[in-house]
């Protein structure tokens, strides 16, 4: 292919790379799989990260919970019960509209925390 046929066809389609044009159709099919695997692969990191901050937010509060709560006496222990019932069945319903309304708590989280150990000064920052 010449160097002005590759041009013009970048120029059409700019998200066909230089050397992409130059490929047949096996390498192209294979390089368009690798971008779908490298797009699946951060997708399934994001998810792992999702859930690792969900299971260390559930982890934390009932460690809080636990440690904060003192036991009840015997005879408050039925009412205590009834009002936690109607506490999770509201809890339920709340969780229902938020769900329902899109992206919740996840997407609030920024992504640009730092893993544990991952120190500022590594990128170039300083922390003071």
């Amino acid at each position: 292919m010449t160097p002005y046929r590759s041009t013009i066809l970048q120029n059409l389609n700019p998200t066909i790379e230089p050397t992409e044009l130059s490929l047949d159709a096996s390498e192209r099919q294979q390089a368009t799989l690798v971008r779908r695997l490298d797009r699946i692969t951060r997708q399934l990191e994001r998810l792992e990260r999702d859930v690792g901050i969900s299971v260390e937010m559930a982890a934390l509060f009932i460690r809080y919970w636990l440690m904060a709560t003192r036991a009840l006496p015997e005879q408050m222990q039925a009412v205590t019960r009834a009002k936690g019932q109607e506490r999770y069945e509201s809890f339920l319903q709340a969780l229902g509209r938020r769900l329902a309304n899109g992206p919740g708590f996840i997407g609030e989280v920024s992504l640009d925390i730092p893993s544990p150990g991952f120190s500022t000064s590594e990128i170039g920052e300083d922390s003071a």
